[in-house]
């Protein structure tokens, strides 16, 4: 007692000198805790304004937007968006962007800042001389729903929340955006001024929009579909601008769920569609529909294409989408390019995984195809397949016909009944480069010719300068089947992960790299477990194993020395001043892997060219770009100046949980990368 009173003593009296007495006297708790109490206290609470638009001028509400000519995403000049500029990225959203200040603060730093419901991704900016926290997307599994009341048909209130050493202060709570938020609208055009409308209940209407400024929500746990009727389009968008869909579709009947024609700066988020057992139906059809941005997108069901891009719908980007157990494949992309496909899987389809039967200058990005028919068949010229997976396709891997100048970098086909890579008929001056890597295909590894980048047995053509090996077993790489319920989805199952007759919730899983497919055994288990199934299906999880070697861990942290080219059919410097990121380039070789002038003269046989007038972006190898975060320009691609994340496996799944920070990378080419990973790699 009396040295626990002595302690409480000498602290009391130490407590005007806190600095002295915390070093004299080291190991006494209670001096920490005081000098906490007293530094926390009174003036050292955190004072937070009222929350307001970033861009009151041009963005007050949802679905404003506005032109993205600051320095950074938050230095714009608060200027309506015009909607001249080539790409989704030529705009800021600034209607999702609300702004508050820590008025007793100069400083962010030791600051983290959140709101109460936990819904958007916020930042502190001290840029300005004045410390802002600004919400600049949302964060993981997020959208406009959770921002709702549906019961109240309203914006919910919500509060700003800064942490710091001293605790959590926050702000009062408000409405954030004044659109009008409309119920259950009837069957017909969507056309109130700024409007959020709202689906409460499964209702069975068609929707047409051809006014700017609309939203569509459907609330979760519901879905929407169109009527009996068959031939209809659920939501049929027609030329306007910032829109934003969102929620549940299902398809009875119908012709398609959601088709954006001659629409731009869309943007249709956390859109799940299932055609269930109807066999025309499609998802989302874009025809003539740039500058939109497709994130967190999944199609299920019998049905047609999961997404079509047709008729000149160029430069959208499309981000962590995915398509299982159905007819058609994910991606079709005809006439159409420039467009940005980033984290991508298919599985268990009757045709093609995906597929670009014309256009140019298309870039697909992390993915996989898993038990279709073709994983990537490439119909035309000048795309780019990187970091990519074709495992046990009832055809060919990659097949590749008329597409002459594509680029295939870090590719494992392994497990086709077909060529692990074909390239045929009127292909020339591919380039083959990276990881390319094979096992058990039915037919050859590879089927090329001169000319054509790979030859017969895999011999390098032309510029290709790949690793390859024959030994991509990936038997024991996936999770694969699984032998226990998903405690996720509501389907009736065994007890072993096999359902009990029909899927009733194609959805609704413990993660994201999980479908319904068939039940013919372990993978690969080809022909059997090819396609869709319908009746007594199996859980597969596609996730990569904590033990795999073949695809986990095949890359180690990059620096800015490594990075590719993706060139743009912009032929102006005015057009690609317009898209975010691309650069107007002096030294850049129109036949791919040609890095140097000499190179390219001979490359091409002897056509290429060196030239001084081509648009391109430049971005990191094995990394993608942190989306939503402010920073970049979020086309999916890591350029300089962003934050990023690491993409340390071949194919679709990266890891999973929460993103820890790498640090900033050694500079090169690329330069001011900062490098995140997710928490966990493996199941």
């Amino acid at each position: 007692m009396y040295k626990i009173g002595r302690k409480f003593i000498v602290a009391v009296a130490c407590t005007a000198l806190l600095g002295s007495c915390v070093r004299d006297y080291p190991s006494q708790p209670i001096l920490s805790v005081l000098a906490a109490n007293t530094r926390c206290s009174g003036t050292n609470t955190i004072s937070i304004s009222g929350v307001q638009p970033l861009y009151p001028t041009s963005a007050p509400n949802w679905n404003d937007y506005v032109e993205a000519d600051g320095t950074t995403q938050l230095s714009a000049s608060d200027t309506l968006c015009s909607g001249s500029g080539l790409t989704y990225s030529s705009c800021l959203h600034g209607g999702l962007m609300r702004v508050a200040y820590a008025t007793n603060r100069s400083s962010c730093e030791g600051l983290s800042v959140a709101d109460g419901a936990g819904v958007l991704h916020w930042i502190c900016d001290d840029s300005t001389g004045s410390v802002r926290l600004i919400s600049v997307g949302f964060e993981s599994g997020k959208g406009l729903a959770d921002l709702i009341d549906f019961t109240a048909a309203d914006f919910r209130t919500n509060s700003i929340q800064v942490t710091d050493s001293c605790g959590v202060h926050s702000s009062a709570a408000q409405r954030w955006w004044n659109n009008p938020v409309i119920a259950d609208p009837p069957a017909g055009n969507l056309n109130t001024s700024s409007a959020i409308y709202i689906v409460r209940s499964n209702l069975q209407r068609l929707y047409t929009i051809t006014s700017p400024n609309i939203g569509l929500v459907v609330q979760p746990g519901v879905s929407l579909s169109g009527d009996l009727a068959p031939g209809g389009i659920v939501v049929d968008v027609s030329a306007t601008r910032y829109l934003w869909l969102e929620g549940d579709f299902r398809l009875p009947n119908d012709l398609g769920a959601i088709r954006l024609n001659g629409t731009s700066y869309a943007r249709v988020h956390n859109v799940r569609i299932d055609a269930g057992g109807q066999v025309a139906t499609w998802g989302l059809r874009m025809t003539g529909a740039s500058n939109n941005r497709i994130d967190h997108f999944t199609f299920s069901g019998q049905g047609d294409f999961g997404i079509r891009l047709e008729a000149a719908a160029n430069y959208n980007t499309l981000f962590d989408i995915k398509r299982s157990n159905g007819w058609q494949s994910l991606v079709q992309l005809n006439a159409s390019d420039n467009n940005i496909v980033v984290g991508f899987l298919t599985t268990s389809v009757n045709s093609n995984a995906m597929a670009q039967t014309s256009g140019n200058r298309n870039i697909f990005l992390n993915g996989a195809s898993i038990f279709a028919s073709d994983g990537f068949y490439g119909g035309a010229g000048q795309l780019s397949l990187v970091n990519f997976v074709a495992a046990a396709n009832g055809a060919d891997g990659i097949n590749f016909i008329n597409a002459s100048k594509s680029t295939v970098a870090d590719a494992v086909s392994s497990h086709n009944q077909g060529n692990g890579v074909i390239v045929s008929n009127n292909n020339t001056f591919e380039y083959f480069t990276g990881i390319l890597e094979f096992a058990s295909n039915g037919s050859s590894h590879c089927t090329g010719d001169l000319t054509r980048g790979i030859r017969n047995g895999c011999g390098f053509d032309e510029l290709s300068d790949y690793s390859l090996a024959f030994g991509a077993d990936l038997t024991s790489s996936f999770v694969g089947s699984v032998s226990s319920d998903d405690s996720a989805n509501t389907t009736a199952m065994d007890g072993s992960g096999r359902t009990v007759g029909p899927i009733s919730d194609p959805w609704n899983f413990e993660n994201r790299f999980r479908a319904w497919g068939k039940d013919a055994g372990a993978f690969p288990g080809v022909p059997g477990n090819l396609g869709l199934c319908t009746t007594n299906c199996r859980l597969w999880d596609f996730s990569l194993r904590n033990g795999d070697t073949r695809l986990r861990n095949r890359f180690g942290i990059p620096n800015g020395s490594l990075y590719r080219d993706q060139v743009w059919t912009a032929g102006t410097l005015s057009a690609c001043k317009t898209i975010p990121g691309a650069l107007w380039q002096s030294n850049v070789c129109d036949v791919p892997g040609a890095y140097d002038a000499a190179t390219c003269a001979g490359a091409g046989g002897g056509s290429g060219t060196w030239q001084t007038n081509l648009c391109s972006s430049r971005f990191l190898q094995h990394a993608f770009e942190r989306p939503d975060d402010g920073i970049g320009n979020d086309n999916g691609l890591c350029e300089s100046n962003e934050d990023c994340i690491f993409a340390p496996n071949i194919g679709a799944y990266q890891g999973h949980g929460s993103l820890v920070l790498i640090g900033p990378i050694a500079d090169g080419t690329i330069t001011g990368v900062r490098l995140y990973r997710y928490a966990t790699n493996g199941r």
